[in-house]
């Protein structure tokens, strides 16, 4: 599937596959409440031209635009994501982040499979120095049957990667990592929050938040606030500056530190372009 074929398909009936109805419709358009923030009104409207629109914030797009920010992912992922239709889609207040035909096989508590082994290593991830951050998942979607890097979310719905599939199964939400501490530090995926670990930058005690998508950030906002020292390490890009604005407005206190990658889109890259000086 290329793009094209992708933004012809219709917005409306991909969320229906997800189980994401219109709360209203009215003249050719169908009013959704916002995923990008919680919201007693909905403002989120797809069209009889096949866009959507986003009135509180004025953005607007088409299938794969919507699929891209929802996820923060590249073009080639949102097109992966689109294709399998089963992948959930998470609108506040409608309770959507659907099972759809997904059935979880096994999970195993450390990752073993080659596969996945070689693609934490290209990552820049070495395996045995965070076997007990993630684990491995074989699931099936209707008659086929998949495996991955898993990362559990605070609703037991994991975040699953490998190198050919980004997605979320069972429940989208944010990850909280307690350790007793009185700080806090906040990324956008968990393979920041890996890469984090692999630059040895967890020197100090410290709690830990990944947001897995940056439209779950209003989730994070009464975690933050509870923390005298709060830090953000979200991504170097439009959704993650932001995604932090945002934040901010709400959580005073918070300290970005994207500075520390300033040259890299995130902090997985940063951990990449380093790996690759110490050769």
């Amino acid at each position: 599937m290329n793009c094209k074929q992708a933004n012809e398909l219709s917005i409306i009936d991909f969320l229906v596959k997800q189980n994401v109805h219109p709360k209203e419709k009215s003249g050719g358009k169908n009013f959704y409440f916002s995923p990008f923030r919680e919201e007693k009104h909905p403002s989120f409207i797809v069209n009889s031209s096949n866009q959507w629109h986003d009135f509180g914030s004025g953005e607007h797009g088409t299938l794969i635009d919507l699929v891209m920010k929802l996820n923060n992912c590249s073009v080639n992922d949102a097109l992966k994501y689109i294709e399998n239709s089963s992948c959930s889609f998470s609108f506040h207040k409608q309770n959507c982040v659907e099972k759809s035909n997904i059935k979880i096989r096994q999970v195993k508590p450390y990752v073993t499979h080659k596969a996945l082994l070689d693609y934490l290593k290209s990552r820049a991830i070495e395996p045995n120095k965070v076997k007990n951050e993630i684990k491995e998942i074989w699931y099936t979607n209707g008659n086929k049957i998949f495996f991955g890097i898993a990362f559990k979310n605070n609703l037991n719905g994991y975040e699953i990667r490998n190198k050919f599939d980004k997605r979320s199964i069972i429940k989208k939400d944010i990850t909280s990592i307690y350790n007793g501490a009185d700080r806090i530090v906040m990324f956008e995926g968990f393979f920041d929050y890996l890469s984090y670990l692999m630059l040895g930058w967890n020197k100090v005690q410290t709690d830990y938040l990944i947001l897995n998508s940056t439209a779950m950030f209003e989730r994070s906002i009464p975690i933050l606030k509870k923390y005298k020292e709060k830090y953000s390490y979200l991504d170097n890009d439009k959704a993650g500056n932001d995604c932090f604005e945002k934040i901010k407005n709400e959580v005073p206190g918070l300290i970005n530190r994207s500075d520390s990658f300033s040259h890299y889109n995130d902090l997985n890259d940063y951990l990449i372009y380093r790996k690759r000086l110490e050769r």
